[in-house]
């Protein structure tokens, strides 16, 4: 019954979606966006996940939408029992409201190898890949582009007419690293990514040399130690920032920078099937997010956030306002921390 459960999820996925988002708030929830090391590094056999959210700003409204896939394989045995591989299927699409000017999506495949590091048992190493291919329809009739809620990936300007159509597409690489440390008392995660290892023309009116796609760092730390005998306190963060000037002999005007700041009280020792966790986050300091994550037994998580800027009259670049919602589904989850 779960197998057909999650081959049913999967087909549903795939039908109503046709790529990853690089700006969503909730980025635990759709984690091969994040870093490709992070497929199959969960506790179960199988993760899937549907992610969506509604933003708008000054006038734009664009919907986000994410399904991933990821499978958790042991190897034959070895010196090092806990080495797995992970294998991923991630599907991002945004702007495909009637209101968005620019439609995008990103299908990737996503392969891990995830190996404990010593004989203690506390230590692990995760080291992945990804291929990707993006594609994007610009039609400006369709309604106002804001770049600060746009999901990225392509380069557009809108014109002063706002009556151009384009389009674009290319294929890039990605890679990443993560680190783990499970302690009795504590537990320590660490990652670091670098996406678009291949310098792409992702201006998509396909006209400057100058309008290679930049390459994203993304760096994750989670610090979690207990609080109690059933609770714990996880410290969060992530630094995200599009169009490195690695190569680049001019500025990008779609260099973007999240830094996400936040914290997190769980029940690790639920008394029923059914038991809350939530916390409160904040985007460079500029924004609130309340955060839930309701547990239906082991294997299902539903969670959900609303983002707002506390003080837009100030800070301008911080005006839209994200509402998201997840849901993610575990196969075959230890209930152990």
């Amino acid at each position: 019954m779960k197998q057909l459960v999650l081959i049913g999820l999967l087909i549903i996925a795939a039908a109503i979606v046709t790529a990853q988002n690089p700006r969503m708030s909730m980025f635990n929830a759709s984690p091969l966006v994040v870093n490709p090391a992070l497929a199959g590094n969960f506790e179960g056999t199988a993760r899937v996940s549907v992610h969506g959210g509604i933003y708008r700003n000054e006038g734009a409204y664009i919907n986000h939408l994410n399904a991933g896939a990821d499978f958790r394989i042991k190897l034959k045995p070895s010196k090092k029992e806990y080495n797995r591989l992970g294998i991923g299927l991630n599907f991002y699409t945004y702007g495909f409201n009637s209101r968005s000017p620019l439609q995008a999506s990103f299908p990737s495949l996503s392969v891990a190898f995830q190996s404990q590091l010593g004989k203690s048992g506390k230590h692990f190493i995760g080291v992945g890949g990804q291929l990707a291919y993006a594609t994007a329809s610009l039609d400006e009739s369709r309604g106002i582009y804001n770049k600060e809620i746009s999901g990225g990936g392509f380069r557009y300007e809108p014109t002063v007419l706002r009556n151009q159509t384009a389009s674009n597409s290319y294929t890039n690489a990605s890679g990443g690293i993560t680190y783990t440390y499970k302690g009795e008392e504590a537990k320590f995660e660490m990652g670091v990514s670098l996406f678009h290892f291949i310098y792409s023309r992702n201006d998509i009116y396909k006209r400057d040399r100058e309008t290679r796609l930049r390459r994203r760092g993304v760096f994750t730390g989670r610090f979690e130690f207990k609080a109690g005998h059933k609770t714990a306190i996880a410290l969060q963060t992530m630094y995200w920032a599009d169009g490195l000037y690695l190569r680049s002999t001019t500025l990008d005007s779609d260099n973007l920078v999240a830094f996400f700041n936040g914290v997190e009280l769980l029940n690790t020792k639920p008394l029923k099937k059914v038991y809350l966790n939530g916390g409160l986050y904040s985007r460079n300091m500029r924004t609130l997010m309340p955060y839930g994550s309701l547990n239906l037994t082991t294997q299902w998580n539903l969670r959900a956030s609303y983002e707002w800027p506390f003080n837009s009259t100030a800070f301008t670049a911080y005006r839209a306002h994200r509402g998201e919602v997840a849901l993610i589904m575990i196969l075959n989850k230890k209930n152990k921390r």
